[in-house]
């Protein structure tokens, strides 16, 4: 377990080590089985945590806020209209003077290919975590906690970790009228995954790919732990090759351009909220070799 991750950044899972996701995984576990025993240990008391959005939110803003409040802090609801973004603050300007005033800030910019490299932005001039709430790239909030509902449902406690491999996961492109969500769901999922030998096929449409830098990335983690990392356009391909042992099947609305926490306690201790159910992302249970589960993207 390693427990040294004060002032680190979340905003990929790709410079985390496995020990550091998986001290992640653990803490959020154990206060998952603290706040069902109502013994919430208040370990954020007198801290605070800003939280800009630039689109809407319900699950990753209320589930956030939810888990400052019960472990005795408090987040900042803010919008760029409520700040000096709107007119033309920098993001040096905003990340110093956020720093000063609280232990972590939390952000949310899903515009293309703006968002990610605002939240990096931010990550380089902050002197406290910096934390994605999702951007155009990311959303590693979403991805833990799929990662501890997965774990929850297919592993014992004594083989946390380990007994993933081989599982089979079919991450399918699903139909929105509500608006074009970004595609960093399915990217987050299909980076952290394969890591701990998950073996993943996506289907999208061929004219909704993913970003081929992250594509790339992925490949080289499935690689890495020896597995499996398909992409198809038919949903019934993907949907066979989920069938064949034990399947998750994972919808994510895709769009033509890409426009939940629980580690609030390790990391400022940030994804906790999200990996402890508060979104309601997988429904159903199982043992290998039959039943599926479903979950829908985050927002």
């Amino acid at each position: 377990m390693n427990t040294r991750l004060r002032g680190k950044h979340l905003i990929s899972f790709e410079d985390w080590t496995m020990q550091e996701i998986g001290t992640v995984l653990r803490v959020s576990h154990d206060l998952k089985a603290q706040f069902a025993l109502g013994r919430m240990p208040e370990l954020l008391k007198g801290s605070t945590l800003f939280m800009i959005f630039f689109e809407q939110s319900t699950r990753t803003r209320n589930s956030l806020e939810a888990a400052m409040t019960q472990l005795g802090g408090h987040a900042h609801d803010l919008t760029p209209d409520k700040m000096q973004i709107t007119h033309g603050e920098s993001p040096k300007d905003t990340a110093k003077v956020l720093s000063r005033m609280g232990e972590g800030i939390a952000i949310r910019n899903c515009f293309y290919g703006v968002g990610n490299r605002y939240l990096e932005a931010i990550g380089e001039q902050a002197e406290v975590p910096v934390i994605s709430m999702q951007d155009d790239v990311y959303h590693p909030l979403q991805a833990i906690a799929d990662l501890l509902t997965i774990q929850e449902h297919f592993c014992s406690p004594s083989s946390r970790s380990r007994s993933l491999k081989g599982l089979k996961v079919a991450v399918c492109w699903a139909f929105a009228t509500s608006h074009a969500k970004p595609v960093s769901v399915p990217q987050s999922q299909i980076l952290l995954f394969p890591r701990y030998g998950m073996n993943v096929t996506v289907a999208h449409p061929q004219e909704f790919p993913l970003q081929p830098d992250v594509v790339e990335k992925a490949r080289k983690n499935a690689q890495a732990s020896g597995a499996e990392l398909r992409f198809v356009s038919d949903m019934g391909e993907a949907m066979m090759r989920g069938q064949a042992d034990s399947s998750i099947d994972s919808p994510s609305s895709r769009g033509a351009g890409p426009p939940t926490g629980s580690g609030v306690r390790a990391i400022l201790t940030a994804l906790r909220r999200s990996a402890l159910g508060a979104l309601p992302i997988l429904s159903g249970a199982g043992a290998r070799g039959g039943s599926r589960m479903r979950h829908g993207e985050a927002s």
